[in-house]
C-alpha cells in the first residue's frame, strides 16, 4: 500500500517533510467494496473513485 499523502501545515499552508510534529496525513480508499450502494459493481468503483478524487482536490 502506498504511504498516506501529507497534509499542509494549517498555519503556514506549506508541506514540510522535515517538521513531522506539524504534519498531518491523509489516506484515501476507493473501490466498489467501499460503497454502501452499488456494491460489487463497476458503477460503485467509479463512484468511490470520484468521491476520493474530490477529497484529494479539497486537500
Amino acid at each position: 500500500m502506498d504511504e498516506p499523502l501529507p497534509r499542509a501545515n494549517k498555519k503556514s499552508g506549506q508541506v514540510s517533510y522535515h517538521d513531522q510534529a506539524q504534519l498531518h496525513e491523509l489516506q484515501v480508499f476507493a473501490g466498489e467494496e467501499t460503497r454502501r450502494t452499488h456494491y460489487s459493481t463497476i458503477l460503485g468503483a467509479y463512484f468511490s473513485g470520484f468521491r476520493e478524487a474530490n477529497k484529494l482536490l479539497k486537500h
